[in-house]
């Protein structure tokens, strides 16, 4: 008589929610503080109510990520080691210099921009800060994939979608702000090219690049198969229906139906433009960690 063993593997999930706010506000900040540097030098202006609102977005969100993480790890008092413990082997080293780097400096420029001093320093400090920013980008995008083991994680589109969705969500919290104000929703009427060009030509990407990731896990080795299954039994409708149908769809079908950008005439709504796409941003990064981790 054959005999079959079954082995029954606990799959502990060491990274939370935290760890997924910590991805989305540090994607957020960066997002937000390239598009004001963008904006900036392409209007050759820094009196903007978005540059301003980006500027401080930037540093802020940055920081408040970093609370999460550091509260989601087991001794939080004992963060500071990692500041005078640098390891150039590690992954999280370096991301730890280029936050803090990035915190640091943008926190300097809108400091200047807000309160009007140093035009000539603070132009080429906002560049250098958004240098460190790209960096984060790129830092944050490629984190995950470092993690060998985990096959959502290696997929290699699921890096260049978070990259692109840090753009997303940045844009989207810069203008949700900038609305508030008069003076900002005159800027968006005004500077529409954000609306007509950018903002659907980076939710186009997020969406073929999230194609690509889930063709690449349906069609890949047994591993990347049996952790798209796992991760749609376990969180399909968060995935489909939050990151997807909300994030991305949603937003995009505003835009369209009202051709690309806001008209005198025809005032398009950014808050439900905006808050989808903030909303399915982060559930995209919940699931995305949580469903890595029980794969």
């Amino acid at each position: 008589m054959e005999s079959k063993v079954i082995y029954d593997i606990f799959h502990l999930v060491y990274w939370d929610w935290r760890i997924a706010m910590d991805l989305f506000l540090g994607g957020l900040g960066v997002g937000a503080f390239i598009y004001a540097i963008c904006v900036m030098f392409y209007k050759k202006r820094d009196d903007l109510v978005s540059v301003k609102v980006g500027s401080v977005i930037g540093p802020v969100a940055m920081a408040l990520g970093l609370l999460f993480m550091i509260f989601e790890m087991g001794q939080p008092l004992r963060m500071w080691k990692t500041l005078v413990r640098f390891n150039f082997t590690s992954t999280l080293s370096w991301g730890g210099i280029l936050q803090e780097g990035f915190i640091l400096f943008s926190a300097i420029f809108a400091f200047l921009l807000l309160t009007n001093r140093n035009k000539n320093m603070r132009r080429s400090l906002g560049i250098f800060a958004g240098i460190f920013a790209i960096f984060v980008a790129f830092y944050h995008g490629f984190l995950l994939s470092f993690v060998t083991a985990r096959p959502l994680w290696n997929a290699g589109a699921v890096s260049i979608g978070l990259i692109v969705s840090s753009v997303n969500t940045g844009i989207a919290a810069v203008l949700l702000l900038t609305s508030f104000s008069k003076r900002g929703r005159e800027e968006i009427l005004d500077f529409n090219l954000t609306l007509r060009t950018v903002l659907p030509i980076t939710l186009i990407t997020q969406m073929a690049t999230g194609f690509i990731w889930i063709v690449t896990l349906i069609t890949g080795k047994s591993d990347f198969t049996n952790a798209y299954h796992l991760m749609n039994q376990h969180f399909g409708v968060l995935l489909w229906g939050g990151a997807i149908l909300i994030g991305l769809i949603l937003p995009f079908a505003i835009l369209i139906m009202y051709g690309f950008g806001p008209r005198k005439d025809r005032p398009l709504p950014i808050t439900l433009v905006c808050v989808p796409i903030l909303i399915g941003a982060f559930i995209f990064r919940y699931v995305l960690i949580l469903a890595g981790q029980i794969s």
